[in-house]
């Protein structure tokens, strides 16, 4: 049972760190009717509960956690996958195993930003600051921590053959399990689904899972940076088949969009279901993908060391084709896509036809966009392009 292994972490003194004397842990029973404390503004602390679960584990066999920072509407709820790469063989999955991406056990007990920079305050759709996240800033912000190395997939019963858990997909079932149980999900009224990076693509591989939960709830997909393209068109770039390793090795199948898998069984590759723009002309649930048509991370781990300032473009052109034709195809959907040379983030930054990421979704979530599709048309490089004031 979740319950008898559920720990809920806090700081007993305000400001203190994860080491020493200062970290308490208490048992929390299972529904406790204990109350939540309601705390608003960007120096409110995201908590960490760590879900001690028979087949969701990290990599290291620790337990799952996520942070959560309640907010005023309680009911409304913001899960945000953490990001950070994939391991593409056993060797790369062991390092990982030994640092905060494959293992839970050295993750602060509180923290202001679960982004990385305690004592700051979080940015973005995380940030609880309405000029800087109008429609989502007193919402309950859950941010579920990544240590699996597969975007929260792997259902491989077994370990590993050095005794790794790929087991992203079975955590995934365990924190949802444990907000529905402790923290009101099961009850929320809205759910945005989102993430940055493999969190993106986490978004991507499971909103619909999401959506076929929360029955009650609208749930909608805000991946950033997540539409990452099945691309293997340069001499000696393998990413095709390092992410085909992941969903193999980690049994992924089982993990990914049901869809997707079913339209690729017959032809016996299901591995491409771990692609973005391969599972998201499946995908049911409203999307807003937040992307980068030169995206910072693709140009220099999928396109390097080809990219030139022509290939970048090419990659641009083609990533909004893609983009366009699996996403934009679907009249429920909606995309923010820029020409800014970055990799997640800059949600409350850059400006097209008039809005910002931030602005440009909480239209488009309340159904007050006349135009679902912001595409910042420039060519590669546009600095301007991630500036809050572009040149006209």
């Amino acid at each position: 049972m979740l319950s008898s292994g559920r720990v809920v972490m806090a700081l007993a003194l305000l400001g203190a760190r994860s080491s020493g004397a200062f970290v308490h842990t208490l048992d929390v029973p299972h529904n406790s009717d204990a109350p939540h404390t309601i705390s608003t503004g960007d120096d409110a602390a995201y908590t960490l509960t760590l879900v001690d679960d028979e087949m969701g584990k990290c990599l290291d066999g620790t337990s799952p956690a996520y942070y959560i920072r309640p907010g005023a509407e309680g009911e409304k709820f913001y899960v945000h996958h953490e990001g950070g790469g994939w391991c593409y063989n056993e060797a790369d999955c062991v390092s990982r195993s030994q640092g905060d991406l494959g293992s839970s056990q050295y993750y602060a007990a509180s923290t202001t930003n679960p982004q990385g920079d305690d004592g700051t305050s979080p940015s973005g759709y995380l940030s609880a600051d309405p000029s800087s996240n109008p429609l989502m800033h007193n919402w309950t912000s859950v941010y579920l921590k990544y240590c699996d190395g597969a975007s929260f997939s792997g259902r491989k019963e077994d370990t590993s053959a050095t005794g790794l858990y790929y087991r992203g997909g079975y955590a995934l079932d365990a924190l949802l399990a444990d907000l529905d149980a402790n923290q009101g999900l099961s009850t929320a009224t809205d759910v945005v689904v989102s993430g940055c990076s493999a969190g993106g693509l986490a978004t991507f591989l499971h909103v619909d899972e999401y959506a076929e939960r929360y029955t009650s709830a609208n749930v909608v997909g805000m991946p950033d940076s997540g539409f990452f393209l099945d691309w293997d068109d340069e001499p000696d770039v393998n990413y095709e088949a390092e992410m085909t390793w992941v969903f193999t090795a980690q049994e992924a199948a089982g993990g990914v969009d049901k869809d997707c898998v079913a339209a690729h069984t017959a032809t016996n590759d299901t591995w491409m279901c771990m692609f973005a723009e391969h599972t998201a002309e499946h995908i049911q649930s409203p999307i807003f993908p937040l992307q980068s048509k030169y995206d910072s991370w693709q140009t220099g781990n999928v396109l390097s060391p080809w990219a030139t300032e022509d290939a970048t473009n090419a990659f641009g052109a083609e990533l909004t084709t893609r983009l366009i034709n699996t996403v934009l195809d679907k009249p429920q959907n909606g995309a923010f896509l820029d020409a800014c040379h970055h990799h997640c983030g800059n949600f409350n930054v850059m400006v097209t036809d008039g809005e910002t990421q931030a602005t440009a979704f909480a239209k488009w979530y309340n159904g007050n966009a006349g135009n679902h599709f912001y595409n910042q048309d420039q060519a590669y490089p546009c600095d301007d392009c991630c500036s809050a004031n572009p040149a006209a």
